[in-house]
């Protein structure tokens, strides 16, 4: 088995920085889109399966809405393996081939799903680096617009758009005007290329051009699996020239995943030319282009302002307990093994926030309003229950919108704190204080602050003394965060601090005994508060 060659990310992002402009071209794959709302090949493939298996069993598709349910995904694939439907090579093109055997309704279908959508911080970041010429040359086996449409959105030069239809006359293209080349064309003018025998082949010119730059330029591949033979053939060509690739052929890899060994030994042939080709591994393609627009200090404030919301969050959590000027305290978490992908949605007679907030009082029910949808997590009965008479069409389950997974601050990700606080009251039997959208602490009544802990701090502070009409409780605050479609729940102990009855403590003297026993927990103090509520939290499955 061939060894897998790994460049370092940090010395190759250093590297392209003070190489000369264009010294790189780069290719995009179906993953690149995926941020932007539009499925991936892999979650495409389950979709085809789908409507196959329903239809040959005479079963509502609705039944199997959710697709990332593994219960679901078994099922189905149960039928298949049944058919004895092994070793197939690429399942994107044969299923979708299968499912949908008209050309024109495979062309329909893809339009349907790439039309109208918005590109990511990746491709604002690729446009930026187009206009600051580090880029010239983009291919891309995608057949959207979201390159040209992030071209428009920051009103950077125009670009020319190379596909099947006009690559006979590639070669007149200027080459000071940036050109991006669709190689398996573009949905809004050409056939597009989808299935095993479509993508047999690439065009004569197009695999040419190919050919031609990669006398001239290096590569970078990112969210690319290699699934294209035509593609395949076409790079195996290419380094068959002992001078191709002058900058190396650099193949992104996700974190954790493993090349397949056909990648693998086609990077190793290219790294015999000049030693300067291997595979890096990125979080993710918008992650990525973003690091290559800020490693060449280009500035844009549409995109500078995205990535603080984006990518600021990615770093290690860190929140302050209190209004004090500690130092704050780094955080654990736990990942999410699974979590809603699918939502009740209906129209309803409701007449705004306020009225929903008041129906779902008491209720193990959350929900929210969007695009004139409410939206609705909840056991279906209790639903049409509390919604009798309000529901103007059907309640029905939909999909979840894959780009929500992405964004640091969205409607489904206020659902999921509603539904998680819900979770807490109900099936932890915690207490929540809340004040405003920004203070929200858990707490539980049944720990108080122990007699241990206050006789420690008594030792360095002789004052120290809590009122016989304060209680202080145990407690947390959390974040949910989503990075690369997993989800995590991120906490941080702290305590809370309550009158007898109840009501919340004089301002001044919260803040005095938070600042002073906060202080007091110092790094085994704190890790053993952590690992008390992880453990109390493990004991029920949210």
């Amino acid at each position: 088995m061939t060894e897998t060659i790994k460049l370092d990310k940090n010395t190759f992002l250093r590297g392209f920085k003070v190489l000369a402009n264009q010294s790189y071209d780069l290719f995009l794959g179906a993953g690149a889109s995926v941020s932007s709302g539009i499925p991936s090949g892999r979650d495409l493939v389950w979709h085809f399966k789908r409507e196959i298996f329903c239809l040959e069993r005479d079963i509502h598709p609705s039944k199997f809405r959710d697709l990332q349910i593994e219960s679901n995904r078994k099922l189905i694939q149960s039928f298949f393996d049944e058919r004895g439907d092994n070793d197939i090579d690429n399942p994107y093109s044969h299923y979708f081939e299968e499912c949908y055997p008209d050309p024109l309704v495979r062309k329909e279908f893809l339009t349907n799903r790439v039309r109208d959508k918005k590109p990511s911080i990746g491709f604002l970041c690729l446009a930026a680096l187009v206009e600051s010429k580090k880029l010239n040359v983009v291919w891309t086996t995608n057949f959207d617009d979201l390159i040209e449409k992030a071209v428009n959105s920051l009103n950077f030069t125009s670009c020319s758009i190379i596909s099947p239809e006009n690559a006979s006359s590639v070669s007149g293209y200027k080459d000071d005007i940036p050109k991006v080349v669709k190689l398996h064309g573009d949905f809004r003018y050409d056939p597009l290329q989808n299935t095993g025998e479509e993508l047999q082949k690439l065009e004569e010119n197009l695999q040419e051009y190919i050919v031609k730059g990669s006398e001239e330029r290096g590569l970078i591949i990112v969210a690319y699996s290699g699934s294209d033979q035509s593609i395949m053939e076409t790079l195996q060509k290419a380094i068959k020239n002992p001078f191709a690739f002058p900058k190396g052929l650099i193949w992104c890899i996700p974190k954790g995943i493993k090349p397949s060994e056909e990648l693998i030994q086609l990077i190793d042939e290219a790294n015999k030319q000049n030693e300067r080709s291997g595979f890096i591994e990125i979080d993710s393609f918008d992650f990525f282009l973003h690091k290559l627009y800020k490693v060449c200090d280009l500035q844009n404030e549409q995109i500078d302002s995205i990535s603080k919301e984006r990518f600021e969050l990615r770093q290690a959590f860190r929140i302050s307990q209190t209004t004090s000027q500690t130092t704050p305290i780094l955080l654990n978490g736990i990942k999410a093994c699974s979590f809603p992908k699918t939502i009740y949605s209906a129209t309803t007679d409701l007449e705004g926030w306020s009225e929903l907030r008041r129906l779902l009082q008491e209720k193990r029910i959350v929900g929210a309003l969007y695009k004139g949808k409410t939206l609705l997590w909840g056991n279906e009965d209790d639903i049409n229950n509390t919604f009798k008479g309000r529901i103007k069409d059907e309640l029905k389950v939909v999909d979840i919108p894959e780009k929500f997974f992405y964004y640091s601050d969205s409607i489904y990700l206020g659902l999921l704190y509603d539904l998680v606080e819900k979770t807490f009251v109900e099936d932890y039997s915690l207490k929540i204080f809340a004040r405003g959208k920004s203070i929200r602490k858990i707490f539980s009544n049944k720990h108080s602050l122990s007699n241990d802990e206050i006789s420690n701090i008594k030792k360095w502070n002789r004052t120290f003394f809590v009122p016989s009409d304060i209680r202080i409780y145990e407690a947390f605050e959390f974040k949910i965060e989503l990075i690369n479609k997993s989800l995590f729940f991120l906490i941080c102990p702290t305590i809370h601090i309550e009158k007898q009855d109840g009501k919340e403590a004089e301002r001044r003297q919260n803040q005095y005994l938070s600042n002073i026993i906060l202080s007091n927990r110092y790094n085994n103090l704190y890790s053993g508060k952590l690992s008390f509520w992880l453990k109390i939290l493990k004991e029920i499955t949210l």
